[in-house]
């Protein structure tokens, strides 16, 4: 008997290249991280992104992976619950890294705006936002990115690619119909299966207070990684990769 299998989601501004760190401490479960619609080398549903839309794609590579358990980061823990809810069986363990629990736009818009003039730019302006993030982010990496890395150390020039590996339309409609608009606290108590949530206590783009209301209020395994941030899976790959090895071994 191999294995238990884990199949990876990643975030709103990432690709599967997100989960790679992590993954290299994966002794006991075989990971497979996945290009989300729209996203690296996925292309986007025919008509657009939408949970329903994503959940689809995702669970046609979950009936062939049969994983122990899905985990996703950030908007894919979004993801990773809404398959759980709809195909438990393809899903029979959700883990959730830096879960985004938002009531309305305006309140998510207003947390994350807290994070600096950056993020505020990047949520009021959705064309330009992408034309800065995607075309001229791209086009420039070479200048910005020795600065970016020595200022934090966690990420690399891959994952710094990575955040460009998508389109104008998966800029939007990502942002809109899967992070601010899941409206997961109507749906969430719906999920049937064991979730377990992850969380930094100095994560600017996820409420953690929020999420851990959620997770207390359905009974989910809540734990805390003091001082880590929205990137918690980078900055401590290895507490990520225990913690998921916990989740799919189901100990």
């Amino acid at each position: 008997m191999g294995r238990p299998k884990v199949l990876l989601l990643h975030g709103y501004l990432s690709t599967s290249t997100v989960w790679r760190r992590t993954a290299r401490f994966l002794d006991a479960c075989e990971p497979e991280a996945l290009d989300l619609p729209g996203y690296g080398g996925s292309p986007l549903p025919p008509g657009g992104l939408t949970l329903e839309s994503v959940v689809e794609a995702v669970a046609a590579e979950a009936a062939r992976l049969r994983p122990a358990a899905v985990v996703g980061h950030s908007m894919g823990a979004v993801v990773a619950l809404a398959l759980g809810r709809r195909y438990p069986e393809l899903a029979p363990r959700v883990g959730a890294v830096g879960l985004p629990v938002y009531r309305s736009r305006d309140e998510a818009r207003r947390f994350v705006g807290r994070r600096g003039a950056v993020y505020r730019f990047f949520l009021w302006n959705d064309a330009a936002a992408h034309m800065v993030c995607c075309e001229l982010g791209r086009r420039t990496m070479s200048l910005w990115a020795p600065a970016v890395l020595r200022r934090y150390p966690q990420y690399d020039r891959e994952v710094l690619r990575s955040a460009f590996a998508h389109g104008a339309e998966t800029h939007r409609q990502a942002l809109e119909r899967l992070v601010f608009g899941a409206r997961l606290e109507e749906w969430a108590a719906e999920v049937p299966v064991p979730v377990a949530a992850l969380h930094g206590t100095a994560d600017g783009a996820a409420p953690p207070a929020r999420a851990r209301a959620l997770a207390q209020r359905l009974g989910w395994r809540w734990e805390e990684v003091p001082g880590a941030t929205h990137e918690v899976l980078l900055e401590q790959p290895e507490l990520t990769a225990r913690w998921v090895e916990s989740l799919a071994l189901g100990s």
